[in-house]
């Protein structure tokens, strides 16, 4: 793991997007985009290249922090939470990102916003505007992610011993987490052998700290190591998989393991806390409960 002294960067698929091994993981999907005949009007086969698709999602990830992340105007947090980061790394013929491309161009086509650099100009503006004019294509992209199955809500529930261990005001407590999980439309059960997600009390390593550590999650050879060094993909502790980052490999520490993930879970209150405010489901691996403690 590494030790980082500030809060992670942001912006790491802006940067990925620049690099020509980040165009190259495109080319099934450029073919099918191709064979579903997914052009704007006026567009060569030659101009819908991995390049132009690479930037069109990165286009709608950086909407997305823009207007529904932790620094966006809560009027449009409210309505609809950010996708799951793990979903523009399906880079499948028909996976994940080919649906966001398709939504994508389909909402171009029917808005008549005729290039990449339009596209842009009004996804990432209005910023400091309560109302954004373009929230109906990141909620088709949504729902179409939903509806797909390529991914879910959570169904959510909370162990008897917040209330029982809870101390003083433990049932007040728990009308927050409700309501939390609530505005985050999640889905809360009684029966827990129906949910996705048991929420248990925090255990001591949940406690906040001026400190962030990663662990690398993927990794990057270049054939031309003298221009571009070893690259390591690293997730940050306590912060979404949308702030993961290319960093380094010989900055990192640690051995390079595979996340997986499960259907159930058990997660720490901070798991719920640290998803509404930063309005995307937060990775579990960082917040079950250390149980040594």
């Amino acid at each position: 793991q590494r030790l980082k002294t500030s809060r992670p960067f942001e912006k790491a698929y802006l940067r990925e997007v620049l690099a020509v091994w980040g165009h190259k993981k495109f080319e099934k999907i450029r073919t099918a985009v191709l064979n579903e005949n997914l052009l704007l009007p006026g567009m060569s086969d030659s101009q819908c290249n991995i390049e132009f698709l690479a930037h069109l999602t990165a286009s709608v990830q950086q909407s997305m922090d823009v207007h529904l992340g932790e620094k966006a105007r809560s009027s449009k947090r409210c309505e609809l939470m950010k996708v799951p980061n793990y979903l523009f790394k399906d880079f499948g013929a028909h996976g994940a990102q080919m649906t966001v491309i398709e939504e994508t161009i389909t909402y171009m086509r029917d808005e008549n916003i005729r290039d990449l650099e339009e596209l842009q100009d009004l996804m990432w503006g209005e910023e400091e505007e309560e109302d954004f004019t373009h929230m109906p294509l990141l909620k088709k992209i949504s729902a179409a992610l939903i509806k797909k199955g390529f991914y879910s809500r959570p169904v959510v529930f909370f162990s008897k011993e917040l209330t029982e261990n809870g101390g003083k005001n433990a049932k007040e407590k728990l009308e927050q987490f409700r309501k939390w999980a609530s505005d985050l439309r999640a889905t809360v059960t009684q029966n827990e052998e129906k949910a996705t997600h048991i929420v248990v009390a925090d255990t001591d390593d949940m406690e906040e700290t001026e400190e962030f550590f990663c662990r690398q999650v993927d990794q990057h050879h270049p054939q031309k190591k003298h221009v571009t060094p070893d690259l390591a993909y690293v997730h940050w502790w306590f912060f979404p998989d949308s702030y993961d980052d290319w960093v380094p490999q010989a900055e990192v520490e640690g051995e390079y393991t595979q996340e997986v993930r499960k259907t159930k879970w058990i997660v720490c209150v901070r798991w719920l806390r640290d998803s509404y405010k930063f309005n995307e489901w937060m990775n579990e691996l960082d917040y079950e409960p250390d149980e040594d403690l």
